[in-house]
């Protein structure tokens, strides 16, 4: 479509209003959406129940501490990917950063529609189990495409996010819904968002932030990698 239209996509406003468009859209379609309210809906709520801290006492059982452990330590490195992958592929000269990423959301796609069927053939253990060998196979595809300079590497890396968010992320709140009680489901999907997107993506972007600053050198006021290769 870049090519088609003869659009310089990356640096424009255009990404923000393919943003709003999509934006509007599923306000639209949330709002035609059947009226569910939770079934805690009436009582006293606190700020424990807003965090889902209730569901800590579950961390007794082992399967379900090391659900939360692997989580947790699954977002330090993916903070490096959300935050600067498209810098590494800028840096490696790619000419449309923004759609090839996208790419991974195209795949996160596919692979959401075969969740049902990995399911039933390998079980939800296995099936979150290979999204967490996707992270790995995505860093070192990254590290093997900067050390052989061969780009598509770089594509298989991007393609495994739609294989990791599907399959492990996904997957564990499939977990979480089958294994909490049904009066904690929805603090523990709370919880686990909590415990991911917000302290995982914190502590990953202090770590790999310092690591970016130790890895890197300032030339005319522009902070630039001095090794690549040793980032991914």
């Amino acid at each position: 479509m870049v090519e088609l239209f003869k659009i310089d996509f990356d640096g424009t406003r255009i990404p923000f209003y393919f943003a709003a468009g999509v934006s509007s859209i599923a306000v639209i379609f949330n709002l035609l959406l059947p009226n569910t309210p939770p079934s805690a809906k009436g009582k006293k709520a606190s700020l424990i129940d807003a965090f889902g801290f209730r569901t800590v006492k579950l961390m007794k059982e082992r399967n379900f501490l090391m659900f939360i452990v692997f989580s947790f330590i699954s977002m330090i490195p993916f903070s490096m990917y959300f935050s600067y992958c498209s810098e590494f592929l800028l840096d490696k000269d790619f000419k449309y950063i923004s759609v090839s990423m996208n790419f991974g959301q195209f795949a996160e796609m596919f692979f959401l529609l075969t969740i049902p069927f990995m399911i039933r053939m390998v079980g939800l253990r296995k099936m979150m189990i290979l999204g967490l060998v996707a992270m790995g196979i995505r860093y070192v595809s990254f590290y093997a495409g900067s050390y052989s300079e061969m780009s598509y590497f770089y594509f298989i890396g991007i393609l495994m996010h739609g294989l990791i968010f599907g399959y492990f992320y996904l997957g564990g709140q499939i977990y979480i819904n089958e294994k909490v009680p049904s009066v904690l489901r929805s603090q523990a999907q709370g919880f686990i968002f909590f415990v991911t997107f917000g302290l995982g993506l914190l502590v990953g972007n202090i770590i790999n932030g310092q690591i970016i600053s130790k890895y890197s050198i300032t030339i005319d006021s522009v902070r630039k990698s001095y090794s690549c290769k040793r980032l991914y």
